[in-house]
């Protein structure tokens, strides 16, 4: 099983806090070694780019597998420019 690990800022604390997201990837086609995301996959994509818009991600990790990448994609360019690997 494949995860998608997203890591946002919490802030505002007294202390330093980071908030860990584990999210795994959204739908695919099917289970060949590399599917591609479903068009409902890519819905879900986006939505949890949207979801997680205003969490100041800092980083986000993922699998080397194609539907790892394309889960993450719209939630790194919700990043603001200044926090962009």
């Amino acid at each position: 099983m494949r995860w998608l690990v997203i890591l946002a800022l919490t802030a505002g604390t007294l202390f330093p806090q980071s908030t860990i997201f584990v999210v795994r990837h959204a739908d695919r086609y099917g289970t060949e070694p590399d599917p591609d995301l479903t068009p409902e996959g890519r819905r879900q994509a986006a939505a949890l780019g949207r979801l997680l818009s205003d969490s100041r991600i800092i980083r986000i990790f993922t699998t080397e597998a194609l539907r790892t990448h394309q889960t993450a994609a719209p939630t790194n360019r919700c990043k603001s420019p200044a926090r962009r690997p």
